[in-house]
């Protein structure tokens, strides 16, 4: 196993409940890590899917009427110097 390097996050100047915060966080994703999650069964993963959509369409009212999201390329990658 290859060996990972030693990375740090600076919390100065941050209030300590919130450097607390930060340490329970990590230490929640490393735990996950290191235990590998299963797949979920086809029943499970289109329930998953299904709440999603769910929430999708509840955010549906959120925005103006006759709102349109301009997706386009040329919109994504405007000012990038093509």
């Amino acid at each position: 196993m290859a060996q990972q390097q030693t990375r740090s996050i600076d919390v100065t100047g941050l209030p300590e409940q919130v450097v607390e915060a930060v340490r329970t966080i990590v230490e929640a994703m490393r735990q996950q890590e290191a235990r590998p999650q299963p797949a979920p069964s086809p029943e499970e993963w289109k329930r998953r899917f299904d709440d999603y959509l769910h929430e999708v369409a509840a955010r549906a009212g959120r925005y103006p009427e006759g709102f349109v999201l301009d997706d386009s390329r040329e919109t994504i990658y405007e000012g990038r110097g093509e």
